[in-house]
């Protein structure tokens, strides 16, 4: 499938409306929807809106240099088109929904791991989606809990600023570092869902009455970003 072929857009968008009259359901997560690695996709449906919506067209030729050249204009442009087709498609799906629920809203979930954009496109989406969600970050927060810290400060600013929310799935795999990653989860303002295994060592925390607020406590990192040869126009993975 291609998230730019009209025709499973329109399966998708009438499975999702049929969903929705059945159900009544408030909200959607749509998970990892994107372009699978960076060489995805070539497809005519692609080809077609690239040139339609930048009036440049992709070379046809397996071993052009323009492919995977993060210092060629060309490619620069079609990894930062592909994440406009991501944005598009959640925004088209949520227009979608809401011929059926006008209050339906959209969670956006993409895994992370030292790769801000990995998967999920995060920052367009934060556009589209009202709850922004990641996975993890890390199965060791006690090893680098700064790097969460930072993470967190930066994707809670974005959703700060536009009214929204945001959520992290966690993989501890302590009871210690369950309760670790929900002391950062409060901190930081997220929303969190721990899995199944260690979620007994959270339970008590979760009823805590005195729940932690931003200006509570102070931020070890102050750093946000780095900037890197292969994060600079994408992630080297998937990028835009």
């Amino acid at each position: 499938y291609c998230i730019n072929n009209p025709a499973f857009r329109t399966h998708f968008f009438d499975f999702t409306r049929r969903v929705q009259r059945a159900t009544g359901i408030d909200a959607y997560q749509i998970d990892e929807v994107y372009f699978f690695d960076k060489n995805f996709c070539g497809c005519e449906h692609c080809r077609r809106r690239f040139k339609a919506e930048t009036g440049f067209e992709l070379p046809r030729e397996a071993d052009s240099p323009v492919f995977f050249n993060n210092a060629d204009a060309l490619w620069q442009l079609f990894m930062l088109w592909r994440g406009t087709c991501v944005q598009s498609f959640k925004k088209d799906f949520l227009a979608s929904i809401r011929q059926e629920n006008p209050a339906a809203f959209l969670s956006t979930y993409t895994t992370t791991y030292l790769q801000s954009s990995r998967r999920g496109n995060a920052w367009g989406n934060f556009l589209v989606s009202y709850a922004n969600g990641k996975e993890g970050v890390s199965r060791l927060p006690f090893h680098d809990y700064r790097y969460c810290l930072a993470d967190f400060r930066l994707t809670t600013g974005v959703a700060d600023a536009l009214g929204h929310a945001t959520w992290m799935l966690w993989y501890p795999l302590t009871g210690s570092a369950a309760r670790f990653c929900w002391g950062m989860s409060q901190a930081s303002g997220c929303a969190q869902w721990h899995s199944k295994q260690w979620s007994s060592s959270v339970r008590d925390l979760i009823k805590w009455p005195h729940t932690m607020k931003k200006l509570d406590f102070e931020m070890f990192a102050d750093v946000a970003v780095v900037f890197s040869d292969t994060s600079k126009n994408a992630s080297s993975w998937t990028g835009y």
